[in-house]
């Protein structure tokens, strides 16, 4: 059974990305799967939206293990030592905290909006010709 909880942020220059994940507990058997789930998550979300450092809260072990993880020479590497240049801070190393309250992992904000346009006028001008080209 999941009793735990894992709350990770990723601060970056327009905002903070932050998720939960409930996990086994550090010491049950199936707490392996949780820190590569996590793993695979905390990877997923620096690179779709970009990542300074990374804060984490939750079971201790599977904390210090995921701060190994991406650290310089661990499992996450090449996250490790491109984000700092593809967030623009090429000389600050990227930095893996370990707070003791979930109320010190910092809340979600985006400073910016995106706005999507659609615009598919052309496209569906398109298909009425050729719909009404085939229906005679």
């Amino acid at each position: 059974m999941l009793e735990d909880k894992l709350t990770w942020a990723l601060p970056r220059a327009d905002g903070c990305s932050r998720c939960s994940l409930p996990v086994f507990a550090d010491g049950t058997r199936n707490a392996r799967a949780s820190a590569y789930l996590a793993g695979a998550l905390i990877q997923q979300m620096m690179w779709q939206r970009g990542a300074r450092s990374l804060i984490l809260h939750g079971p201790p072990k599977l904390c210090k293990f995921l701060q190994e993880c991406y650290s310089a020479g661990g499992f996450y590497d090449l996250e490790v030592t491109s984000m700092p240049k593809l967030c623009g801070v090429p000389d600050k190393p990227f930095e893996v905290k370990i707070v003791d309250t979930e109320d010190d992992v910092p809340e979600r904000t985006c400073s910016r909006t995106r706005k999507i346009r659609l615009h598919a006028e052309g496209c569906l001008r398109a298909f009425e010709k050729d719909a009404a080209g085939a229906l005679g």
